[in-house]
Parts: structure tokens; C-alpha cells; sequence
């Protein structure tokens, strides 16, 4: 296990024979990259943690979009969010720095899409969840337990969230939308989206 946190199976001569940051499922940490057929897949629920009904992926063409998948099968179904950087988008990059972007070929930044302006010495991980949101977190990693009184259970979301509202830009037409079949969803109070069934019209 590196310091870096990916987990790998290396020769005596320290040659890598497979790594996790390779097979990603559905969170990246900093200096993981993700090419182009690349994608992330949320897990089906925030305790199930088999494949869900969204994912984060860099297309052939180099456009990074979330997308829903028509689950239980594996195949895309739309898409809710896009970076727009057809045709010159070439790895997805998250840098030591807590930045996240699409990079070109040239390794030039094309497209931003997270950025944290703290310290280096804070842990970032970002995770497509469970509600279709890609959501950045820090954690300080400096923090001495010894000398505070105040210790951080959990990890801090920033508040760049994408996309900002899941709810009004998943409107698929086929009544599926962002919490599922015959339900409407809205924010809640943690800026997640809290479902509600759609009651029966009676006659």
C-alpha cells in the first residue's frame, strides 16, 4: 500500500503487476488519473455497495459526463451533466494539489471541475455516491488528536457539488428521475435528495 493509497502487487525490481487505481469503482484519490473509456459507478445504495444507477465517465470522444445507467443492466441511458470538452478531452487528473480536471494531450488544463484552495497537507478522496452527485471531500490530515480537543468524524464535503441540484437535472421521460420510478425528489437540509412516492389520484 502506498502513501499515495493505491494498493499494488509489485515485483522485486519494484515493477507494477496490477494496481487499484487501474480498476477504480467509485471513488479516485489524489494522483489518480482516469482515461478515456475511464468511468466511476456508484454503488446501488449508501450501505449496498454493488454497482447503482449512475456513473462518471470519460468518453472515446474525450467528453466527461455523468450519466444514468438503465439498471440493472451495465449500459448508459442518459446523460445529466457534461464538461463539454468533445474531441480534446484525454485523461480526467487529480492532482496532490486536491484539483481536479480534464487535461489535453499536451497536459495542458482544458476543463476544471474541482478545486480546493486549502492546505497540502489536508486528504482529499472524491466519490460518485450513491444519489448520482459527484461530491469532492477533504480531510485534515494534519490534525494531531493529542493536542485538540476537537476531533473531525467525518470527512467535509466541499461545496462544489456536481451537479449543484440532482433533482431538477435528472428529468428523464420515462419517470425514473433522480430517485427513481413514481417518486418526485427534493433537497434536503444535507443537500441530498430525499424521494417522496407519488400518491394514487383517487376517482
Amino acid at each position: 500500500m502506498l502513501d499515495s493509497g493505491n494498493l499494488v502487487l509489485a515485483t522485486q525490481n519494484s515493477v507494477y503487476l496490477w494496481e487499484c487505481f487501474n480498476r477504480p469503482t467509485d471513488t479516485i484519490l489524489p494522483t489518480n488519473t482516469i482515461g478515456r473509456l475511464g468511468k466511476l459507478v456508484a454503488r446501488y445504495s449508501e450501505t449496498n455497495y454493488s454497482n447503482g444507477r449512475f456513473q462518471f465517465s470519460l468518453q472515446s470522444v474525450g467528453n466527461l459526463m455523468l450519466q444514468t445507467i438503465d439498471f440493472p443492466l451495465d449500459s448508459a441511458n442518459s446523460n445529466y451533466w457534461s464538461c463539454e470538452t468533445v474531441g480534446s478531452g484525454f485523461p480526467v487528473v487529480f492532482n496532490q494539489s486536491g484539483s481536479i480536471y480534464v487535461a489535453a494531450v499536451n497536459e495542458s488544463i482544458l476543463k476544471m471541475i474541482s478545486s480546493n484552495a486549502g492546505s497540502t497537507q489536508d486528504f482529499y478522496t472524491v466519490i460518485l455516491e450513491y444519489d448520482g452527485v459527484f461530491r469532492h471531500y477533504v480531510y485534515p490530515e494534519g490534525h494531531n488528536i493529542s493536542n485538540s480537543t476537537s476531533w473531525p468524524l467525518d470527512w467535509i464535503p466541499m461545496s462544489n457539488f456536481i451537479p449543484s441540484n440532482i433533482c431538477s437535472d435528472i428529468t428523464e421521460g420515462t419517470g425514473g428521475g433522480a430517485c427513481g420510478f413514481n417518486s418526485y425528489c427534493q433537497l434536503g437540509d444535507d443537500q441530498r435528495p430525499q424521494f417522496r412516492k407519488k400518491k394514487k389520484k383517487i376517482l
